[in-house]
């Protein structure tokens, strides 16, 4: 099976979509996409096409796995996370959100994070 309907499995789950519901859609016949799921084959580049547009993915993401470098995206730590961001969920997402507020709200700085790592080992455990 060719990596893009892995893809676009991925890309479905992210939407709350599926193949079905895109095809009514658009007006496509489901029979044209699911023929195409289960080979080393795309589907047509009007479904391709479609596909990009309706879930705002590059053609280059669907089809050849390559991530988009968003502008400013030059630090590769930056870069790393958003392609691992790119993958989860939305409910994912909200938690990273999430954390990364409270983050955020704590207001560490640099040598707080340092006396964070030079906390005692606690009893009995090793550590």
């Amino acid at each position: 099976m060719h990596r893009f309907y892995e893809r676009m499995q991925s890309v479905f789950d992210r939407h709350d979509s599926n193949r079905h519901r895109f095809c009514r859609k658009h007006g496509f016949n489901y029979q044209t996409l699911q023929t195409y799921w289960n080979t080393d084959k795309l589907p047509p580049g009007n479904v391709l096409e479609a596909l990009a547009r309706e879930y705002s993915v590059s053609l280059d993401t669907l089809v050849l796995g390559r991530m988009p470098t968003p502008a400013g995206a030059r630090n590769p730590r930056l870069t790393r996370l958003i392609g691992l961001l790119q993958n989860l969920n939305e409910a994912d997402l909200l938690r990273v959100e999430g954390a990364v507020l409270l983050l955020q709200s704590l207001d560490l700085r640099d040598d707080d994070w340092a006396e964070l790592e030079e906390l005692p080992e606690e009893p009995g455990t090793g550590e």
